[in-house]
């Protein structure tokens, strides 16, 4: 197993509240992982409840849930200054090659919406995955760095 896909998480980081956000997706079967106050404004993460197998299908999912939102969460995610698709992977580091594809049409309808899409690998080892040059203390040359979580 070199590299194995885990799923797909909607990150949303904006200056207000997310709160219409956060009802709109309730009603469509979609949880808040986490919300909260950065320095940069507000902050959540969301994932499809019922999960579907594969990436295609849940960015789907949440675009169809965002295609749907009335006016107070319409306004909030427009003025979101992130809103990203993040797809987890798990790495053991071993040699290989995986492949995994995003249909022309789910990146057309995230990219319609303003939305980019993010990867993001998990270490099966104590080992970060790195990226690039020497980091600062959120990135490495552009890239979110993780540790899997325990």
């Amino acid at each position: 197993m070199a590299v194995q896909y885990l799923n797909v998480d909607l990150e949303i980081e904006g200056p207000r509240p997310l709160g219409h956000i956060l009802q709109e997706f309730s009603e469509s079967g979609i949880s808040c992982l986490g919300c909260f106050e950065t320095r940069r404004g507000h902050f959540a993460n969301f994932e499809v409840t019922a999960l579907p197998s594969d990436a295609n299908s849940i960015v789907s999912e949440f675009c169809d849930a965002i295609e749907g939102f009335r006016k107070g969460a319409e306004a909030t995610w427009a003025g979101a200054h992130r809103r990203t698709f993040d797809m987890g992977f798990d790495s053991d580091g071993s040699a290989g090659c995986s492949r995994f594809e995003l249909k022309a049409d789910t990146v057309r309808r995230a990219a319609e919406l303003g939305a980019s899409l993010g990867i993001t690998i998990y270490s099966l080892s104590d080992t970060p995955v790195e990226f690039g040059s020497p980091p600062d203390e959120e990135t490495r040359n552009g890239s979110t760095v993780h540790r899997r979580p325990a």
